[in-house]
């Protein structure tokens, strides 16, 4: 009988073709493609399973924009599991409404890439003005601290039954705290903190929302009474 020291059984390990990496075993919360993410990995096929630094691999990968967070681990004899979850597109940015580009943002503000170049409409838009001077990349966080009051509209306008973002133009940045929403309609609705509390007082006016353009410029709900400004016919 052979007694193995330690470091004899990890060079039997490591020489073993057994433990050849033969299977990527991928999960995803979203579209990215599989073989784009094993190329991304730089994983190769036939590498001992405990040659392949976790640690590294996980570095690439959250290089990618699309990455938000990697979780690696060794399946026995030949696998590597790994789980993906991607950043989701949570509001399309836009420097001015005549802007004919766009970049996707995700819930924490950064930049990621888009499959379309097209504004998709079930999503928001919000307008930021700075961007004229101050253009973003794929791969940046927008930290400006009206991104996070914009995210706080946006997640009260989802929670409510009675605006849609498929009937909202845009959402355009005024102020620390102040934000004007342009309808489809061509209506303005001005709101600014409390959100819960200015979407419940623009609930009573909601059949203002579809309107003809012409007979209401706006309805202001940065107030404690809303104010509903009637455009004069001429």
């Amino acid at each position: 009988m052979v007694i193995l020291s330690g470091l004899a059984i990890q060079r039997s390990i490591y020489a073993d073709p057994t433990f050849g990496l033969r299977f990527v075993d991928i999960q995803t919360t979203g579209v990215l493609d599989k073989d784009q993410i094993v190329r991304w990995s730089g994983i190769k096929p036939g590498t001992n399973i405990f040659d392949i630094n976790l640690k590294t691999v996980e570095r690439r990968l959250l290089r990618r924009p699309e990455v938000k967070s990697v979780r690696l681990t060794r399946k026995m004899p030949n696998r590597i599991g790994l789980f993906i979850s991607e950043r989701r597109i949570f509001l399309q940015a836009m420097a001015n409404e005549k802007s004919t580009s766009f970049w996707s943002m995700d819930e924490e503000g950064f930049v990621i890439p888009s499959a379309s170049n097209q504004i998709r409409p079930h999503l928001p838009v919000l307008i930021l003005p700075d961007l004229i001077k101050h253009p973003l990349e794929i791969g940046m966080q927008y930290l400006d601290p009206r991104f996070k009051k914009a995210k706080q509209l946006i997640l009260v306008i989802y929670e409510n039954n009675f605006l849609r973002f498929e009937d909202i133009f845009y959402i355009t940045v005024m102020a620390q705290d102040e934000f004007e929403i342009r309808l489809k309609s061509g209506i303005k609705i001005y709101v600014k903190e409390n959100f819960d509390t200015a979407l419940k007082k623009l609930s009573y006016f909601q059949d203002l929302f579809n309107a003809p353009p012409e007979s209401i410029e706006y309805i202001d709900a940065r107030f404690n009474d809303v104010a509903v400004k009637r455009k004069k016919w001429s």
